[in-house]
Order: C-alpha cells, then structure tokens, then sequence
C-alpha cells in the first residue's frame, strides 16, 4: 500500500489554528441552512418537542429542584408540560442540553444553536480525519458535504438526537482505532466509556457493540480474542447503560413500528439503500465504495480507517436489524464515514488519472468540483420547516390564561400539541406555572403517542362535562378535517358550534386558511385551578401509579 500514497499528505498533521479558522464558516453554513429552512420561524413540533421538554426538566430541576426528589419533580413538571420522554430516551444529551441552558439560554432558538455546534464539531472531525490522508482540499469538500447533506441538514435544523449520537459514535470508533494502535487496557476503558455516552443518547448508539467484531475481522488480528482488555468494554457498557435499557426497554418497545425478524430486514434494506441514495447522491456512494474496497484491500495500514469501515458497517446491520422505524435521520452516523470514504475514493482516482499524463494540480480540483456539484441536488431536497403559528399562539395565551386557573387545553392535529408545549415552556417565566393540557390526553388516547387511538367519549355533550370538570377557561384549536383525524377535534368542533355564545374567539394566528384560534371558555374563567386534579390527569401514569401504590 505504501507505494501508492501520498507521504507527504499523511504525514502531515493538522494545524490546530487550521481547525478553529475552519470552525468559524461551517457554524455560519449550518446556521445559514437552518435559518433558510425557517428554523427559527417555527417551533418544535414532533420528537424534538419532547427533546427540548426533557433538557428544560433537567435545567430546572438543577436551579430549582434540588433537595426534592427528581421522581416528584418529574412528576409535577409533566403534569404543567407533559410531554417528558426520559424512559422512552436516555437521559444523556439531556444533561448536556442542561448545561447549555444554564450557559446560553432556555430558548428554542438558542438550542438550535447548540445542534449547529454539534453538526459542526462532526465535520470538523470529518475533515482532521481526511486531511491527513488526501489533503485539505478533499477534506473540505468532506466537511462541507456532510453538513449539507439533507440528512444532516433535516437533523440540525432541529434539535434531535441523531446526530449527537453520530458524533460520540464516531469519537467511539477513534477510540477504538486507538485501541488496535496501542493494545493498552486504557484505550479499551476509553472506548467503552465513550461508546456508553452514545447509547445513553439513544438505543442506536448499541450499533457500536458491532465495531469491535468487525474490525478484528477487518484487520485479521484474531489474537486480540485472547487478551483480556479485549473484552474490557463489555462490563463498561454493562455498567453505565446496561441497567439503563433493562429497566426501560419496555418503554423504548412500545414505541417500535416493525417486529424482529426477516420480513423487516428486507424492507429495512430497500428503503435505507433509497434513503442513503437519495441522501449522498450516487457519485459520493461510488467514491465511497472504492474508498472501502481500497481500505480492505490494504488493510495493514492505519487502523482508524479499518475502525470507519467496522462502524460504517455496524451502524447499516444495526438498523437492518433493530425494527425500531426507518427515517433517514437514523442514518446520520452513517454520514462521517461515507464522505471520509468518499474522500479516499476521489483521491485515489485522481492519483491515477494524474499517472496518466494529467497534473494533479487540474484533475483534483476538477473532481472535487464534479463532486461538490453532485450533491446539490440532495442538499437542495432538504425539508424546509413552516411557520406553523403555534409561537405566536403561544404568546397569545401568556398573556389572556387567567391568573387564578392557568390552564389551557391544547386541541390540534398531532404536531400540533408538541408545538403549543414546547413554546409555552420556553416562554414561562416562573416555569411551570401553565398547566398545559393535551387534548388527545383528556379526550382521546391509546398505545405509545396515541399509535392505536381511539376517542375517549361518544357523545359532544360528555366531551363538554370534561371539560369544564377541569374548569378549563382557554383552548388552542386547529381544525382537521382529513379523512383519520383524531375525533375529538371534530367533537370540540361541535361543542364550539353547540355552545356558541359560551366559547368565545378571540384570537386567531397562523396562515389565515388553517388558523390556530384560541378560545375563551366563559364561567370557567372565573373558576380557580385544581392542581391536585390537573396532577392527576396530565402526570405520567406509570410514575403515579408506582408513587399511589407505595402509600
């Protein structure tokens, strides 16, 4: 292999004035493309909703929760906001949202910043990788490629777990590298504490449990099966997430979409080959290829790069494997090996169209700009997010929720409920003073995010008793009138429509043909807020039948 690469390149190490100077314009291209995706018009509205509740919990929890128990916490944040997800998500990413609060803000907007870095530190560790290899140029074009991938693009401009999840993975696998380098116990430790902080992001993160067998297959070190501190990482993960997913699993079940088994393998590989496609584009994935079959066909070198071809390939059999759903984003980790693959590939065709005559001077440049065109496309086909008008509904109701009754029922569609949550959390000044209600909560429900849902009441005028048992005096509404719509919109239509001169408009925000009004409800408005009764109804149920039965 030594005779077909570059020395002075690899040899070459990476200023650290080279990576801070780069850091500067790729955090600017990441807030760039949120801000085009109107990131910061919007609000959060689908798992990310629920991501932001449970760093906020956490947040207040340490400035003004300490000394109480976390259990009762918990249970009294949910009840004002329910929408905690800790059980169904490890707490990991949410500790360090925590932190990130206490430094910078509690706004929506300023954790948006906070996913920018962390797109941002994974390019930049793209590009340290390729760097060295291939030289600055093609590392640029790794650097930049990933954060314009739609993947990554979809993931940044909100804030989801992802691509946290990619990072520490790929920072797991370097550790491993390091591993197979030095042979020490330490290294080992190294990885297994690194690859527990992935996993206590989210379950994917046990694609890594994959990495070490694949790279002694890899490398052909089957002697390392020998040596104790191979095996050290099992009882480091076993340690600091194993208990976690024991005690959750349940939980984190309910929410799967597939069964194990063959028939999901299948569709897994369709559409995750479609999703990667469509993702890179197919002239990243071929440079891709041959970056690998490069890799494996020299495979005596540097052991980081049998280290990317075990996770690139660990991260693709985990999601086959795990029936969990299948959404592009749960590619992200994928992404940081395919460009720096990607990379490898487009240096070595470079290498050997330049033997044939041709200056390296002209054909690289040409091949990282055929390249860098090539994935337009895919980066222009990223979402791009509406102003949904929740944010100014949110605002709305701050300002009109009686002193004595804070409490508003949320009736939407379902994005719409995580939307109206997170933004009244984020605007609460003595959080948590509102008590937020869910509509598919008191109304409706059934399995995991109302997966099988079924309205809770068959007659309008039951809909309109509980209601007002509560002494609810504002409702959020958006119509849904397509065919599947939850029922209790429609029901809540028809009490408006029934009780007319009762539940008063006075507001209306969002794109004037599907407006999110906001209605008074007279009488009880007057009324004074139950806090027992609202715990009991809006607390999570598994922790308050737990906290019921050891009375």
């Amino acid at each position: 292999m030594s005779g077909d690469r570059d020395p002075e390149v690899e040899s070459a190490p990476t200023p650290l004035w080279e990576v801070l100077g780069l850091a500067l314009p790729l955090t600017g291209l990441v807030l760039l493309l949120q801000y085009l995706a109107n990131a910061y018009s919007g609000t959060f509205a689908d798992d990310d909703a629920s991501h932001y509740i449970n760093g906020l919990l956490i947040h207040d929890y340490l400035l003004h929760g300490l000394g109480r128990s976390p259990i009762s916490y918990l249970i009294w944040f949910h009840s004002h906001y329910p929408l905690v997800g800790i059980g169904h998500w490890a707490p990991g990413y949410y500790l360090v949202e925590a932190l990130w609060m206490l430094l910078v803000s509690t706004s929506l907007h300023g954790t948006l910043v906070l996913s920018a870095l962390v797109t941002t530190t994974l390019a930049l560790v793209v590009y340290i990788l390729l760097r060295r290899r291939v030289g600055w140029l093609i590392a640029m074009l790794g650097a930049v490629g990933l954060v314009v991938s739609p993947i990554i693009q979809n993931g940044s401009m909100e804030l989801m777990l992802d691509i946290p999840v990619a990072l520490t993975s790929l920072l797991a696998a370097l550790a491993y590298a390091r591993y197979l380098r030095a042979g020490t116990a330490g290294s080992a430790l190294l990885f297994g504490v690194v690859a527990s902080a992935a996993i206590m992001i989210k379950g994917n993160g046990a694609a890594l449990a994959l990495v070490p067998p694949i790279a002694v297959l890899v490398t052909g070190r089957w002697n390392l099966l020998r040596q104790r501190n191979f095996w050290l990482p099992v009882p480091v993960v076993l340690v600091l997430a194993g208990a976690w997913y024991a005690i959750t699993y349940s939980q984190i079940a309910a929410g799967f979409r597939y069964a194990w088994g063959l028939h999901y393998m299948l569709v897994a590989l369709r559409a995750n080959s479609a999703i990667l496609y469509h993702g890179v584009g197919p002239v990243v994935l071929v440079f891709a290829a041959m970056g690998v079959f490069d890799t494996l066909r020299y495979r005596r070198g540097d052991p980081t790069w049998a280290v990317l071809v075990a996770l690139l390939f660990g991260v693709w059999l985990f999601q086959m494997i795990a029936p969990a759903a299948i959404q592009d984003r749960y590619l992200a980790p994928l992404l940081a090996p395919v460009f720096c693959f990607a990379g490898i590939g487009l240096y070595r065709v470079a290498r050997r169209v330049a033997r044939r005559g041709l200056l390296p001077a002209v054909v690289r440049p040409a091949l990282v700009a055929v390249t860098a065109l090539s994935l337009v496309p895919a980066a222009l086909s990223a979402n791009r997010l509406p102003d949904n008008g929740y944010f100014a509904a949110a605002r709305l109701v701050r300002k009109l929720v009686p002193a004595q009754n804070p409490v508003v029922l949320v009736v939407t569609p379902p994005p719409g409920e995580g939307a109206m949550i997170s933004a009244l959390a984020s605007i609460d000044p003595a959080r948590p003073s509102l008590f937020v209600v869910r509509g598919s909560r008191l109304l409706g429900g059934g399995g995991y995010n109302n997966s099988q849902y079924l309205p809770r009441f068959s007659h309008v005028q039951q809909v309109i008793h509980a209601i007002d048992h509560y002494g609810i005096p504002l409702l959020v509404f958006r119509d849904d009138r397509r065919v599947g719509a939850w029922e209790h919109i429609r029901q809540v239509r028809e009490a408006a429509f029934r009780e007319g001169s009762r539940w008063q408009i006075i507001a209306r925000t969002g794109p004037a043909a599907h407006p999110v009004i906001i209605m008074r409800l007279r009488e009880n408005d007057q009324r004074v807020a139950d806090p027992r009764a609202l715990v009991r109804l809006s607390g999570p149920k598994a922790l308050l039948s737990r906290k019921q039965g050891r009375r």
